[in-house]
């Protein structure tokens, strides 16, 4: 969804003559990566206010933004296709990111 989305967001900039042909890629790339950033807080804000909770969805989503901003974001090519190659010492965040389970707490 979001692939398709970042592509039609790159061919309405083309047309409208705001980027050349040669940058499409980067742009198109630049696009993708601005709505999967954006992503976790506007759910997050959209929830807020549907519950009356605004300034708590805020407060609490806002330091992961942060920390995935300012730790190096997301660095996988197509987070669905990682998923399938699971070794054993590690597990998958629902949301494509890799993370260790130490070997005392994995199941036998």
């Amino acid at each position: 969804m979001l692939h398709s989305l970042s592509k039609s967001v790159t061919k309405w900039l083309l047309k409208t003559g705001a980027i050349s042909h040669n940058d499409v890629a980067l742009y198109e790339y630049a696009v993708y990566t601005f709505f999967f950033s954006m992503l976790p807080l506007t759910v997050s804000i959209c929830l807020g206010a549907l519950l009356h909770m605004f300034f708590e969805a805020l407060l609490m989503i806002l330091p992961f933004v942060l920390i995935r901003k300012f730790s190096g974001g997301f660095h996988l090519r197509q987070h669905r296709r990682t998923r399938k190659r699971k070794g054993p010492a590690g597990r998958f965040h629902p949301a494509g990111h890799i993370y260790a389970i130490p070997s005392a707490l994995q199941p036998h």
